[in-house]
């Protein structure tokens, strides 16, 4: 599409000096026409990230009502869609993933000099809020409510410069680098299957716990139930880990470890991960229409409450905990659901205190690395302070031995000889829960446990005690 002269004057001038007629504003905008000026592309250059894409997920975050108003904002004009959206949104610049070869380059032309002029397509609130993280650009040409910078920004860098008798310039733009390696079909797979946290799976293997201590792990059809519950909760699993990296994408950024994951890195697009999502809901649908229908309404439930949790819980004390607790559980019950089994009330007790323990040992383990680090106060995304380390390992620690101690009195109760005819056997299994979950708080006072999941099945001690007691259990069932 072509654009006037004039017209692209008015774009220009109206986004450009929006900020050089502000007066709070210490060093000049307007600099010498005979200077040297570098014009820098934001999109595709400087940012690997659609920029629209990030607004347009933080308005929607702060209002859903936003999945609404874009539409009547878009039909007003594209400028007027990017301002709204701007207006709903705050990008932190400081924590955005920048191509770090361009980024350097744009250092080392600042040293050099050189007038920086940072052009982006998008409103000139998130480029002033890029300008300003950044401290390199004299000034900013961005679109605004009335005018839009297109794509290619050529012209417009042209009419900026013969408006100011600009002579000597330069463009430094995706073509000024070489060429990047587009990554291979299998790389981007690997990157999507990381996204995807496949280990995590290993969560819903406790759909098999009432198939495993009701002894009817022998009951093909029930097996192949709960199978179906396995993949289904798997890819219900995948697309809230998906839709969570989506709207955690600040917290994860500002996180030591976490800025590595695709979304948050900016290697994976924030639209590939909502088509994903969607695929994936489609297909844990899909994978449970064979099961009884109560199913579905736990399947249901669990998405729910994931979005609870993102929305609300996560940000709350102890709640945070309980929720998590409870989407285990949920795990759990929906494999009684499936294969139509009762949970009895010994197992529900002591799950509900194994899996309280376990929660509290993730959040405990993350306190204790950011006290090693000397990081932030408090950690990114949650309510908790450096100083409630103490206090949730206790609990933690609590529930954790309340487990064994449900264990403890369910071997010695009556109703354990319906299922056992030697309940003593039990105790092997006792003693090796109390070494499992020792261990587990050990570790996390160390800050090596963030990750329950990677350690049930990477400590090879805690692997051994594990299968030992599912060996013991299924060798009862025979």
């Amino acid at each position: 599409m072509n654009h006037s002269i004039p017209a692209l004057l008015d774009a220009t001038a109206a986004a450009s000096l929006r900020r050089e007629e502000a007066p709070v504003r210490s060093r000049s905008q307007r600099g010498d026409a005979s200077e040297h000026v570098v014009f820098v592309d934001a999109e595709g250059t400087l940012l690997s990230v659609s920029l629209t894409a990030e607004s347009f997920l933080r308005a929607l975050k702060r209002n859903l009502a936003i999945v609404i108003l874009a539409f009547f904002w878009r039909v007003r004009g594209l400028p007027y869609f990017k301002h709204k959206l701007a207006e709903f949104s705050s990008i932190d610049g400081r924590y955005l993933p920048y191509n770090e070869a361009a980024l350097l380059r744009v250092r080392r032309t600042h040293d050099a000099g050189a007038r920086l002029v940072l052009v982006t397509s998008s409103n000139y609130a998130i480029g002033w809020a890029i300008s300003d993280a950044l401290g390199l650009f004299h000034t900013v040409i961005a679109s605004d409510a009335e005018n839009d910078i297109p794509t290619q920004k050529a012209e417009t860098i042209s009419a900026y410069c013969w408006s100011r008798g600009i002579s000597s310039y330069e463009v430094l733009d995706k073509n000024s680098f070489a060429p990047p390696i587009s990554p291979s079909s299998m790389e981007i797979s690997r990157r999507i299957l990381r996204a995807l946290r496949p280990h995590h799976w290993v969560k819903n293997l406790l759909v098999f716990i009432p198939l495993l201590t009701s002894h009817q792990l022998h009951d093909v059809e029930k097996l192949v139930s709960a199978s179906f519950a396995f993949l289904a909760f798997s890819a219900a699993a995948s697309a809230v880990y998906l839709m969570n990296d989506v709207f955690d994408i600040d917290a994860d950024r500002r996180h030591a470890t976490k800025c590595r994951r695709p979304l948050a890195a900016g290697i994976l697009t924030i639209e590939l991960y909502l088509f994903l999502t969607v695929a994936l809901i489609a297909a844990s649908i899909a994978l449970s229409i064979g099961l009884p229908a109560d199913f579905l309404k736990c399947l249901g439930g669990y998405y729910l409450a994931n979005i609870a949790y993102s929305w609300l819980l996560k940000k709350m004390v102890v709640a945070d905990v309980m929720a998590l607790a409870g989407l285990y559980l949920l795990r759990m019950f929906a494999g009684g659901v499936a294969t139509e089994i009762e949970i009895s009330s010994w197992l529900f007790g002591f799950a509900l205190f194994v899996c309280t323990s376990v929660a509290l040992a993730k959040r405990y383990s993350e306190l204790m690395a950011f006290k090693a680090q000397n990081l932030l106060e408090e950690i990114p995304g949650r309510a908790y302070q450096a100083q409630d380390s103490q206090i949730v390992g206790g609990i933690g620690i609590a529930c954790g031995l309340t487990a064994v101690v449900v264990l403890a009195l369910y071997i010695e109760s009556d109703q354990v000889s319906l299922l056992y005819e030697d309940s003593r056997t039990l105790w092997i299994v006792c003693v090796l829960f109390l070494y499992w979950i020792s261990r587990l708080w050990v570790l996390a006072g160390r800050g090596n446990a963030e990750d329950p999941v990677i350690f049930a099945t990477t400590d090879a001690p805690g692997v051994m005690a594990i299968m030992a007691s599912v060996f013991v259990i299924y060798w009862q069932s025979l």
